[in-house]
């Protein structure tokens, strides 16, 4: 009894990470509808992140400025 117990188990985990696998019956290969356009979004991004560190203080931050 233990044994088939085990055996299903074992069975029905070995299903469902086959599953997870498996291409399926309405996936196909994706198709490629020629070269996609680079987007200037990152370079905005990266723009934008160096103009936000120039405008912070370079001092230290002193968390204990208050207790002393």
């Amino acid at each position: 009894m233990r044994t088939l117990v085990v055996a299903l188990t074992l069975a029905l985990l070995a299903t469902s990470a086959h599953a997870q696998f498996s291409g399926g019956a309405g996936k196909g290969k994706m198709q490629n509808d020629g070269p996609q356009k680079e987007d200037n979004k990152p370079k905005a991004d990266d723009k934008a992140y160096g103009n936000a560190l120039g405008n912070l203080p370079n001092k230290k931050y002193d968390p204990w400025k208050d207790m002393r």
